[in-house]
């Protein structure tokens, strides 16, 4: 028969547990039965070692801590980490960051396009187009109090040396160029290259907000690089190419889209596995 004072703390317990939100009848049933276990052995102990059984119970209850501190500390552990930021709204914040550099990376170019050198023009777009898609993505961050200007600079350094490596590497591979499939695999490199250098420094900026760690860089790769070759397929249908105004804006659209679906699944709250069990 289970001691009635160690009985009377266990319900306490349970009542705590439940008033600091530990839910899961089965994580609770568990925690009770480990406390339960646990006081009973400890009773026993001190029972054996010269007290009475009331004083033993007593003592072991008293050693093990208050109810309510204890319910405080589970529900702490397993309160799920992560991002509560909705998948379609992190997903439109990236396809509208991408989109607004895109035009204000053509606006300016063509302004400046007559004075400065083509290269750095594709320098400073890219930059553009990186340091839009993090703002885009930082408007979402924000009211977590995470990431910051670290966000936005990680994000912009990252978007333009990823696009300017991936392009160089293709240009200088030596592949055959210029038909369709060829060209979409281009996209899927260049595209999923670029991802992944921006994945991996997102990665580093966000570290205590991230469920899935290990899974940000393959997903903002994999996002990026098929959102890409999906919208360069979208434009070769529509426009015959995606070398138009339109045409690269389908890309931004697309692979913004596709890179904040992708990676919206990493932000999503998960409690620790042994919370779950």
């Amino acid at each position: 028969m289970r001691p009635a004072r160690i009985r009377r703390f266990l319900g306490g317990y349970r009542r705590e547990l439940a008033r600091h939100g530990v839910s899961g009848w089965r994580l609770r049933r568990r925690i009770l039965g480990e406390a339960g276990a646990h006081l009973r052995e400890a009773a026993r102990r001190l029972e054996a070692g010269g007290l009475e059984r009331d004083s033993a119970e007593e003592q072991a209850v008293r050693r093990f801590g208050e109810a309510a501190a204890l319910a405080r500390v589970w529900s702490a552990a397993c309160d799920p980490s992560g991002i509560p930021v909705r998948g379609m709204d992190w997903a439109g914040g990236s396809a509208a960051g991408l989109a607004v550099g895109l035009i204000a990376a053509l606006s300016l170019g063509g302004r400046l396009g007559q004075r400065v050198d083509g290269e750095l023009l594709f320098v400073g777009a890219a930059l553009l187009l990186g340091v839009c898609l993090g703002v885009g993505q930082w408007l979402l961050l924000r009211s977590r109090r995470l990431a910051g200007w670290t966000w936005i600079a990680a994000t912009g350094v990252a978007f333009c040396g990823g696009l300017l490596a991936t392009s160089f590497l293709w240009e200088s591979s030596g592949l055959p160029k210029g038909e369709p499939v060829q060209e979409l695999a281009a996209l899927l490199f260049i595209g999923g290259g670029t991802g992944a250098v921006v994945g991996a420094l997102q990665r580093l900026v966000l570290r205590g907000g991230l469920t899935g760690r290990g899974e940000w860089v393959l997903r903002s790769c994999v996002g990026m690089g098929l959102g890409t070759a999906a919208g360069g397929l979208a434009a070769e249908a529509a426009l015959g190419g995606f070398r138009s105004a339109t045409g690269l804006l389908l890309l931004c659209i697309a692979g913004g889209l596709a890179t904040g679906l992708s990676t919206a699944a990493a932000l999503r709250p998960r409690a620790p596995d042994y919370c779950s069990r």
